[in-house]
């Protein structure tokens, strides 16, 4: 009898390691995490030609919005963060052109949340994080009266996962043309 309790206390305790091992399990920024946007967009931003300077907006066809909304990159941001990451600027630097070359659209801002915390702080960071970026959309010449700030909190994840790598893809401001 109290060999079998051991043998079953022993595999109790060896799944608990292995589940709590693979669900704390933190992946360093650029290690592992696959952080392309929902439309397969790289969001690191324009390419960089080598020189230094990053590869500009392409004109689209205005009455196409649609097309235009492909140019725009999904932001990201660490854990209970709202400030713009650096490695998100040139994303963001690419938005704030491809908004003034279409000047005569207005978008909305969603900000998103991973799962952890609760619905009413969730949905605060994320109106946090939609803010961060209208304010630099309009630091860099965007108009504010053509931005709408809206927040979904978890409610629409873009992976299900309950890993570091779901988690990092649903923190997010992801932008939607309104017209």
């Amino acid at each position: 009898m109290k060999r079998r309790f051991g043998l079953f206390l022993l595999t109790v305790v060896v799944t608990m390691a292995m589940v709590m091992g693979t669900g704390c399990s933190r992946a360093k920024r650029g290690e592992d995490v696959d952080l392309e946007g929902p439309r397969g967009r790289d969001i690191s931003g324009p390419a960089d030609k080598g020189d230094g300077s990053a590869v500009r907006p392409r004109a689209i066809d205005p009455n196409a919005p649609e097309e235009i909304a492909k140019e725009l990159v999904t932001i990201y941001f660490d854990y209970d963060k709202s400030n713009i990451r650096s490695d998100q600027a040139p994303g963001l630097e690419h938005n704030a052109e491809v908004l003034k070359m279409h000047n005569d659209l207005a978008i909305s801002l969603i900000g998103h949340c991973d799962d952890r915390g609760t619905l009413e702080y969730n949905l605060a960071l994320g109106q946090r994080r939609a803010n961060s970026v209208r304010d630099f959309l309009i630091s860099r010449g965007v108009e504010g009266k053509r931005i709408a700030v809206i927040s979904k909190g978890e409610e629409e994840p873009v992976d299900m996962g309950h890993n570091e790598a779901a988690y990092a893809k649903n923190r997010r401001a992801e932008f939607k043309i309104t017209r």
